[in-house]
C-alpha cells in the first residue's frame, strides 16, 4: 500500500510538472502575443530613430552640436536602445507582474474592433514621421475642446505626464551615473548636481511633457468618436486596464533606465 501511495505520489509530481510548465511556456506565448497586438513591439522598435528624430528637431534651436557629436549620438542611442533588447527586456519584466488569466483578459480587448483601431493608431502615431504632423496639427485640433474635456479624463487614468516625468528624470539619472562609472570628472559632470537641477527644474519640465502629451494625445486619437475615446477611458479606469497600463508602465521605466546607462556608457567610449 505505501509503495502503491509512493508511485502514485511519484507520478503526480511529474504530471504537475509538466502541466507547470506547459502553463509557463503558454504564458511566454500568449504574452509575446500580447506585445505584438498591442503594439508594444512595433514602439520599441520604433524607439531609435524617434529619438534620433528629436534630437536633430532640437539641435537647431537649443544647440550647436557639430556633425560628429550627432554621430556619436546616434550610434549610442542604436547601441543601448536596440528594439530586440528592449523587447526581451520588456517581456521578461512583463512576465513577473501579468498572470495569464490578465495576459488573456487583455488580449480579448486588444483584439476588438475597437481594440485593434486603438493599437493601429497608436502605431503610426509612434513612428518617426509623425513627429512633425503631431505639432502641425496641434493648433487646430486643440479647438475642439470636447475632445481636450475627454483629454483631462484619459490623463487621469493613466498618469500619463506624472509617470514620463519620472521616467525623463530616471533616463537623465542613469546617463550621468554612466559617465560618472566611466572616469567622466566630476567638476563636469556630478549626480548630486543633477539631483538639484531636476528638482528645480521639475514643475518646468512637467509642464513640457504634459504639452507634448496633449499634443501626442491629440493626433493620436483624432480619428477616433468621442463615444469610442470615452469606450477606451473606461477600458483604462478599469481595474484589469489600470494593471496592464501600470504594468507596462514601470517596465517601460525599468527598461529604459537601464538603456539610458548603457547609452552613457557607449557615448563615453566612442568620445574617448
Amino acid at each position: 500500500m505505501l509503495k502503491t501511495i509512493q508511485r502514485v505520489g511519484v507520478l503526480f509530481f511529474f504530471v504537475s510538472s509538466a502541466f507547470a510548465a506547459n502553463v509557463e511556456t503558454d504564458k511566454m506565448t500568449r504574452l509575446s502575443t500580447l506585445m505584438d497586438k498591442s503594439g508594444i513591439n512595433a514602439s520599441l522598435m520604433y524607439f531609435p530613430d524617434t529619438l534620433k528624430a528629436i534630437a536633430a528637431q532640437e539641435k537647431p534651436a537649443k544647440c550647436s552640436a557639430s556633425r560628429e557629436a550627432m554621430s556619436h549620438f546616434s550610434m549610442a542611442v542604436d547601441g543601448a536602445f536596440n528594439a530586440e533588447t528592449l523587447a526581451h527586456n520588456m517581456h521578461a519584466k512583463l512576465y513577473d507582474m501579468m498572470s495569464l488569466q490578465d495576459i488573456e483578459a487583455v488580449l480579448a480587448w486588444l483584439n476588438s474592433p475597437l481594440g485593434q483601431k486603438i493599437t493601429a493608431l497608436e502605431i503610426q502615431a509612434a513612428s518617426p514621421q509623425a513627429l512633425a504632423a503631431t505639432e502641425a496639427q496641434f493648433s487646430t485640433l486643440a479647438q475642439n475642446a470636447a475632445r481636450v474635456a475627454l483629454l483631462e479624463k484619459f490623463n487621469d487614468a493613466t498618469k500619463m505626464v506624472e509617470y514620463t516625468t519620472i521616467l525623463s528624470e530616471k533616463m537623465q539619472t542613469s546617463v550621468v551615473k554612466a559617465f560618472i562609472r566611466n572616469g567622466a570628472s566630476v567638476k563636469k559632470v556630478s549626480l548630486q548636481a543633477l539631483q538639484v537641477d531636476l528638482a528645480k527644474n521639475r514643475s518646468r519640465l512637467r509642464k513640457n511633457i504634459a504639452h507634448e502629451i496633449k499634443m501626442s494625445s491629440l493626433y493620436t486619437y483624432q480619428s477616433l468618436t468621442d463615444a469610442e475615446f470615452k469606450q477606451y477611458i473606461d477600458f483604462l479606469q478599469s481595474p484589469l486596464g489600470q494593471k496592464y497600463h501600470t504594468a507596462t508602465i514601470i517596465a517601460l521605466s525599468q527598461i529604459t533606465a537601464q538603456a539610458g546607462e548603457r547609452f552613457g556608457q557607449l557615448l563615453m567610449s566612442i568620445r574617448t
